[in-house]
């Protein structure tokens, strides 16, 4: 037997009043700090003002040891057909794994201006999928403690931080970009040559649709050099192998961050040979990566476990949506 239940009009009426209907985006721009400066003006008459001048000098010194740029006559560009390409001056303040502050400067070209088939031909480079990233972070939960087929191997997880990767890679052909904002305030360049000269860019540049597959190029054949061989099925996963044919040392490559997953004598010789071409941050652990906060602890069952967290995102999703709220809330009063 069946049964059917008919709300009465009024009753309909009512749950029609109590429905809230909300139309909330949130935009995550993934900032530690939301009140960084967006001008240069603005970065070098702020309470930091010191530490934003360091950090600009920093970027452009990343550039000058690599020899990426060359300073060449704008009329000779010109007269080749060539276009300047823009440029932009990014800050953003970062905290790191101890809670600490690193004032970062970006300088980067306005990449939309290149000309496909001139300027550049390939764009696409491999990232780390996240089923890659979490299958390594198990394997190193499986294999803390030692593996229960090879218990005298026992892994340990760390993490590597490339210094300025995308520049690393080398251009196939020139760019020629406009001096980044910050240069001339800080005194890198005079009043002249930003008005006579540009750049001629040999290497990559962050907004550089070719950067990132360059610097792929490079990491990867270095480590090839080095007897570690590349995944088929990922890309940004390498690994090696003992003479006993066991897998000791694994590494995840995403962009410029390498989460490493291996015994801890490999994992050491493993920096040493990235140290040999790249310099790197040595982020002492597994702690963050990609915004995400990880922290070893036990299950109930008193079994390794990593919990992740993004307290920071979920407070400021949960802050700017009341707020939201709220002014909707005063509209419709």
């Amino acid at each position: 037997m069946k049964t059917h239940t008919t709300n009465t009009l009024n009753e309909i009426e009512k749950e029609k009043k109590e429905e809230v209907t909300v139309n909330f985006i949130f935009e995550n721009k993934k900032q530690d700090y939301p009140l960084d400066p967006v001008t240069v003006k603005e970065a070098l008459n702020s309470e930091k003002a010191k530490e934003w001048e360091e950090s600009i000098k920093a970027e452009a010194n990343n550039f000058l040891k690599r020899q990426s740029w060359k300073k060449v006559s704008r009329n000779k560009v010109t007269q080749m057909g060539r276009k300047i390409i823009k440029c932009k001056t990014i800050f953003k303040t970062k905290v790191e794994a101890d809670k600490s502050c690193r004032f970062k400067t970006r300088m980067t070209m306005k990449g939309f201006m290149l000309q496909p088939g001139i300027d550049y031909k390939e764009t696409l480079s491999p990232v780390a999928t996240e089923t890659s990233t979490r299958m390594v972070i198990n394997i190193y939960l499986y294999g803390a403690e030692g593996l229960p087929e090879n218990n005298d191997i026992k892994f340990k997880i760390d993490m590597i931080d490339i210094e300025a990767a995308l520049l690393e890679g080398k251009l196939p052909n020139p760019v020629y970009i406009e001096f980044p904002p910050g240069l001339l305030e800080v005194g890198i360049i005079t009043e002249e040559e930003s008005r006579t000269k540009c750049i001629e860019l040999s290497g990559g540049m962050y907004g550089s649709p070719k950067s990132a597959i360059q610097f792929f190029r490079e990491y990867s054949n270095h480590l090839k050099q080095h007897e570690y061989q590349q995944n088929r099925m990922d890309p940004t996963v390498s690994y090696k192998r003992d003479e006993k044919g066991r897998t000791v040392i694994i590494s995840v490559v995403h962009v410029d961050d390498t989460l490493i997953v291996g015994t801890q004598e490999e994992i050491k010789t493993f920096k040493i040979t990235v140290g040999k071409r790249f310099e790197y941050t040595d982020k002492d652990g597994f702690k963050k990566h990609l915004g995400v906060w990880y922290e070893e602890s036990r299950d109930k069952n008193g079994n390794r476990c990593m919990i992740a967290r993004m307290n920071n995102t979920v407070e400021s999703i949960i802050s700017t949506f009341e707020q939201h709220f709220r002014q909707k809330k005063l509209r419709t009063r």
